[in-house]
């Protein structure tokens, strides 16, 4: 006799964000573990901190001129989050870091814009409120990206390397 996998109780279904404007329900089976998208785009392979720096800023601008508006986005389709996420102010924090931390963040950032676009797998919700979505570059590094949640959609407010 063949068992079926079932759900475990109490699991998560239903998610309200950021003060009840943005609820969605998160589809039967996916869980709240999430799976890794394998990013095609390398990251940023120069040595030198100062290039990696020039190309991370070169690939926000060709971000920032694909977008239509006054506010630079990115359209993220996947389960549980369908809209723009805006990009216009996840570099102050970049800034806010040691140089060693900013540059692996920045090495990142074509792998960030390729995991936003072409995930399909579910966010899942931090206790803070945000949303993860977790990725591997081509030669393998795990990375996060949070979203913060707003009416129209989010905006990209970290991402980092995972040991």
């Amino acid at each position: 006799m063949q068992s079926r996998p079932t759900e475990p109780t109490g699991a998560l279904t239903s998610i309200s964000c950021s003060g009840g404007s943005r609820s969605f329900t998160i589809p039967p089976g996916q869980g709240i573990l999430p799976r890794m998208y394998r990013c095609k785009t390398p990251s940023i392979s120069s040595r030198k901190n100062k290039r990696v720096i020039n190309e991370a800023r070169r690939v926000i601008a060709a971000w920032r001129a694909e977008s239509r508006g006054s506010r630079p986005y990115v359209r993220v389709k996947c389960p549980g989050f369908n809209g723009k996420v805006f990009i216009d102010d996840f570099h102050f924090h970049i800034d806010s870091k040691s140089l060693e931390d900013g540059i692996g963040r920045c090495r990142l950032i074509p792998c960030v814009r390729e995991l936003l676009k072409r995930t399909t797998d579910c966010p899942v919700p931090t206790p803070h409120g945000n949303l993860m979505l977790e990725g591997t570059t081509p030669d393998g590094q795990a990375f996060r990206v949070l979203i913060r949640p707003e009416k129209r959609g989010g905006v990209l407010q970290s991402f980092h390397p995972t040991a």
